[in-house]
């Protein structure tokens, strides 16, 4: 049962690492004041820190999880 919760920990984190980094990079771009000149920002967002996000969420996820599961034995 362990497995299916870290499954889901990680899945979680995926999405939420992911959007999260999209979100937070196009807005500290803005403040920069990097040009959003035919989407600039939101694909340097969408390509290139929302997957790195969606990494670090993902094995935040599943530590949590791990964390959270070996604390019930």
């Amino acid at each position: 049962m362990g497995i299916i919760w870290g499954i889901v920990g990680g899945s979680v984190g995926l999405v939420v690492g992911y959007v999260g980094g999209a979100v937070l990079s196009y807005i500290v771009m803005g403040a920069l004041g990097v040009s959003d000149f035919e989407g600039e920002r939101a694909m340097t967002g969408a390509m290139f820190w929302g997957p790195l996000g969606g990494l670090a969420g993902l094995g935040l996820g599943v530590w949590i999880v791990l964390t959270i599961r070996r604390g019930r034995r």
